[in-house]
């Protein structure tokens, strides 16, 4: 068995109730839950185990959520069409039934963790700092986040695909890498799930680049997690080296942007 009771290679589980995580509250008998996307693939073992470790180190209980494990995509289908079909037919989909289930999950004041078994939390990382760090949050973001390999500045001239109405302008963004671990609410994760299902066919950091620009999601500039070594199956089933992110020294910048989401 695994930690927190959890079986070392994730089994499927039933839709449930979960424990949102509160701003406000402290939690001593009921843990905060934690949804970890995983795949029942063997070799993905030892990064399951290791990651139900750090969440559980810190009191969170782990909700597995299982994704694919690569032999249910075509080996000629492009990394990105893995890790968005993973997420939008398997993770969220679970997701969003354990928030059906959930009764105060509709409360702007609830948020959900949600990593994949490969996110590697950094060692000041605790519940009252994941709290600190919503509390700061501005006024209508629902997603923040908290873990990825790397982030790149990147400048993009036309954005016209990015959301149904973009005015296209010249801007730069920091675009993070390698997306390991988020917190949204459950306005953030149905947004997230649309913009998989209806947006730019590309990976799942450019659906999280769409909310950024649109001041639905932030980014963390002190990311509380980044990447394990881990077999990926994104990758087509290859073993990528340990990478924690580089700490950003601003925010994302926008320049003469104007963009409006309609869900």
């Amino acid at each position: 068995m695994g930690f927190l009771g959890v079986a070392a290679t994730a089994k499927a589980e039933t839709p449930r109730a979960v424990t949102p995580l509160r701003i406000g509250n402290k939690y001593t008998d009921k843990k905060p839950s934690a949804f970890v996307l995983t795949s029942t693939n063997e070799k993905t073992k030892k990064q399951w185990e290791a990651t139900c470790q750090d969440l559980g180190r810190i009191g969170l209980e782990v909700v597995p959520v299982l994704g694919l494990d690569g032999e249910d995509i075509p080996e000629m289908a492009q990394a990105w069409s893995r890790a968005q079909t993973a997420w939008a037919l398997k993770g969220f989909p679970f997701i969003l039934k354990c928030m059906k289930r959930t009764a105060s999950s509709c409360e702007q004041q609830n948020w959900f963790i949600i990593a994949e078994d490969s996110a590697k939390l950094v060692p000041q990382t605790s519940i009252e700092a994941i709290q600190s760090k919503l509390r700061s949050l501005p006024q209508g973001v629902e997603i923040l986040q908290t873990g990825y390999r790397r982030c790149d500045d990147k400048l993009m001239l036309d954005l016209s695909t990015m959301l149904y109405k973009q005015e296209k302008h010249k801007c730069m963004i920091t675009k993070v890498i390698g997306q390991k671990s988020f917190i949204a609410t459950r306005t953030g994760i149905n947004l997230l799930h649309h913009r998989l299902l209806k947006g730019k066919q590309d990976y799942f950091d450019t659906s999280m680049c769409e909310l950024i620009r649109a001041n639905v999601a932030v980014g963390d500039a002190r990311p509380l997690a980044g990447s394990r070594e881990h077999y990926s199956l994104v990758d087509g089933g290859k073993w990528q080296k340990e990478e924690m992110p580089n700490q950003r020294t601003q925010k994302v910048i926008i320049t003469d942007l104007q963009a409006e989401i309609l869900p």
